[in-house]
């Protein structure tokens, strides 16, 4: 036989130089989660507010609700209110707005900042739950 006609057969290259790069990086897994530590983040203590009256109390009282459409415009008793100041009410607490559901936050946003310059901190808003 020919040796050059002779065809030898591939050399598989041996597994053996990768083992140690398995064994160390394994070494290394087990290393951090021995001396890793995990923290969880730490949660101010925030106290969710608690409704003082029922609901069936504050609808009562609907026609002392300060209402606002979506333009963010104020109807107070039915009257349309131009300067939250110039009303009673302060005299309410909380003051209980009913907002448009349309409404956007900056609207009302823009609104709480008028009522707070009027001395008007304690407010309530009327919000509807739904199921999803």
């Amino acid at each position: 036989m020919k040796p050059s006609l002779m065809v030898k057969a591939a050399h598989k290259p041996d597994i053996e130089p990768v083992l140690p790069l398995i064994n160390v990086v394994f070494l290394l897994l087990i290393f951090f989660l021995m001396t890793g530590k995990l923290v969880k983040p730490q949660q101010a203590h925030i106290q969710a507010p608690q409704q003082i009256r029922t609901v069936d109390d504050i609808k009562a009282e609907s026609e002392e609700w300060l209402y606002v459409d979506q333009q963010g415009e104020l109807t107070y008793r039915q009257n349309v209110v131009s300067h939250p100041c110039e009303h009673e009410l302060q005299q309410y607490s909380p003051l209980v707005i009913f907002a448009d559901a349309q409404i956007t936050g900056k609207t009302l946003n823009v609104l709480l900042g008028k009522l707070a310059k009027c001395n008007i901190t304690d407010i309530a808003v009327i919000t509807e739950r739904t199921s999803q």
